[in-house]
């Protein structure tokens, strides 16, 4: 049979008709009380619902309008806010035709479509903007819907109106329903809990006589049509009525498997013995009530386990409600595909047992092999394989992860569980013994890596390779740091600070210059007290000197700046000065903009103007000067002594 939905490609209208119904306890007759029912002329114990109007006037098949009336007004209803709700009808191939209501409150007029396409949002914002139209713009609007083309999936409905145009997204065709986009799923997760989901689904798999029982028709035929779509691949094949009118109550007397949705006053009208054994769904109270336990305890344990947990509450939003029914169904028979035969012609029952986890083969032989919806779901497997198709929907993917899972040993049982008990004393003292085991062995290798002194003389290599490589690196990075050091920052410091941190020689310039010459040796290094060298920096720079003792700068023995007496002094060949340095790294152009080279500060003191505080003096990379007593000299520099 398979599904019952038409192909969208076979769909050449948006709807077959639109329909203006009204209930037949809501008309009086002479001499009548109000809200006495309206007997039909042919049959007195059926109720007749009124068509008002009918759109397009070509539409003449009167069998559909009256069981879409029937379906309509299924019961006397007197609800207080809008009810948007969907009926079924079922034509001679068996495929669906959709019937989508809108009851205003106190349901005085129903207006409905009816259609091919499983569009339920669709329509039900389409009622919404017919009922809120002028006369003269629904006929507009209804006119412009008729001959519109039937978008894509997963487009836009585009339908030019007198105002502005009505435009809706269309429903993906592939994908799963979520939470809240699908009014059917989040109703169906709002009326039922946890267990009842179970139940449900349960006894879905079985094939059970269900029926869902509701005082709201939105919430009975949601919850009906959120069973089916949980099915997916599978179809339900069976008898399908979302919603039950009064006419046909006789239906809930089939020997056959259904899923019907009975109002509640329809159903208070029944009496229970001639019912037999069903499964009853009270969506309005969370209760399932079934005459067949063993359904639900016949479902393998890993199935139940996984299938509760994805049912937690951080996970149904999205498409996680619809999901977590589908990767139970992954699980049972994902591995279907292993059981073809013959490049696809047929499908071995054994095989598949054989394929499937050893704790699901009872279940599988006893129950899903048996079922009609299963048997569907395996024949249009098969026919697309022969037609050469290649079917990718979101089971096939699940499908494809469970069966990866199962190849890297993950079989979804909890391995914890299964040592539980004293039946496995015995293994946990092995595994105990195994771990100790383990355990010791790790230490005697570790004991004999630290014993081997071939090892050991290796790793002191390595460490104080590491050492000598950080320490190079270090003196390097030091010398390159020194060399473009520019000492601005001391003319920022205060009188004061300056001269306490000269007084322990803490200064930034003293610290440059110990990070260079810390790269000389020990060896090299040797006191002479009461030495002096020239030294000469320009003449800008004496403004940043402190005339005081504290301040003055001894190369003695305190002094990080002392030479060995072969060492050649700064200017002297071997040592590059400052111009030298500048040329060398780039940086002449740099220290001319400053105002701080050599022939500024020669012309600014021949020319005998005062040198302001703003210069900046240089820091050569060989010596850091400080001093209290400059003495100018000829050259335009100041010698320090």
């Amino acid at each position: 049979m398979g599904s019952r939905i038409r192909e969208r490609k076979s769909v050449k209208k948006l709807f077959e008709c639109y329909m203006e119904v009204e209930p037949p306890w809501g008309h009086t007759s002479p001499g009548s009380k109000r809200n006495s029912l309206v007997r039909s002329p042919s049959d007195p114990n059926e109720w007749t619902p009124i068509v008002r109007a009918v759109f397009p006037p070509t539409f003449k098949d009167q069998d559909i309008l009256k069981s879409a009336a029937q379906f309509a007004f299924p019961c006397p209803t007197n609800s207080e806010n809008v009810d948007l709700f969907t009926f079924v009808l079922t034509s001679g191939d068996s495929k669906w035709t959709f019937g989508y209501c809108r009851h205003p409150p106190h349901a005085k007029k129903c207006t409905l479509f009816l259609s091919f396409l499983p569009w339920q949002e669709v329509f039900y914002r389409c009622l919404n903007h017919c009922t809120e139209a002028e006369p003269a713009a629904l006929e507009h609007f209804l006119v412009s819907m008729y001959n519109s083309a039937v978008p894509e999936a997963g487009t836009c409905l585009y339908i030019p109106t007198m105002t502005k145009p009505f435009i809706y997204p269309c429903p993906p065709e592939l994908g799963l329903p979520s939470i809240p986009e699908n009014r059917n799923v989040s109703e169906f997760y709002n009326a039922l809990g946890t267990d009842s989901m179970l139940t449900l689904f349960a006894a879905i798999l079985s094939e059970r006589r269900i029926v869902v029982t509701s005082k709201k028709l939105s919430r009975l035929s949601s919850v009906v049509i959120a069973c089916n779509l949980f099915l997916f691949p599978m179809y339900w094949q069976h008898i399908y009525i979302p919603v039950l009118p009064t006419q046909l109550q006789d239906y809930l007397s089939a020997p056959m498997p259904f899923l019907i949705g009975v109002p509640l006053l329809v159903w208070d009208r029944i009496p229970s013995e001639t019912l037999g054994q069903v499964v009853r769904v009270d969506s309005d109270s969370n209760t399932v009530t079934t005459p067949f336990p063993e359904d639900l305890s016949s479902v393998p344990e890993d199935v139940l386990y996984h299938l509760r947990k994805n049912l937690a509450a951080d996970k149904v939003q999205g498409d996680g409600l619809a999901r977590a029914f589908l990767r139970a169904l992954a699980q049972l028979m994902g591995h279907y595909r292993d059981a073809f035969r013959d490049d696809g012609n047929s499908f071995d029952e054994d095989l598949f047992l054989n394929f499937a986890h050893h704790s699901h083969r009872p279940y599988l032989e006893t129950k899903l092999l048996r079922l009609q919806i299963f048997q569907q779901f395996i024949d249009e497997r098969l026919e697309s394989i022969r037609n050469g198709s290649s079917v990718t929907d979101e089971f096939e993917l699940e499908s494809l992860a469970w069966r990866s899972s199962r190849a890297n040993g993950r079989n979804g049982i909890p391995a914890l569980r299964n040592l539980a008990g004293s039946q496995n004393k015995a293994i946990k003292k092995a595994g105990k013994a195994v771990i100790m085991s383990m355990r010791r062995e790790s230490g005697n290798v570790i004991e004999t890596l630290k014993q081997n002194s071939t090892l050991k003389s290796a790793i002191r290599s390595v460490k104080e390779s590491g050492k000598n490589v950080k320490q190079k690196s270090h003196v390097a990075y030091s010398d390159i740091k020194s060399k473009f050091h520019v000492p601005s920052q001391m003319s920022t410091l205060s009188p004061h600070r300056t001269s306490a941190a000269s007084e322990y020689g803490h200064t930034q310039l003293t610290k440059t210059y110990r990070r260079h010459s810390g790269s000389t040796s020990n060896a090299q290094k040797s006191i002479h007290n009461g030495s002096s060298r020239s030294l000469q920096v320009p003449i800008g720079s004496d403004s940043r000197l402190r005339n005081s003792d504290d301040n003055l700068v001894h190369l003695s023995s305190s002094s990080s700046a002392s030479r060995l007496p072969d060492t050649p002094a700064l200017g002297q060949d071997g040592i590059k000065t400052d111009e030298q340095l500048l040329s060398e790294y780039g940086l002449q152009d740099y220290f001319a903009h400053m105002n701080i080279s050599g022939d500024s500060f020669s012309s600014s003191n021949s020319s005998g103007t005062s040198h302001s505080n703003t210069q900046t003096p240089i820091s050569t990379p060989s010596s850091t000067f400080r001093s209290a007593n400059p003495r100018p000299t000829s050259s335009g520099w100041t010698t320090f002594e």
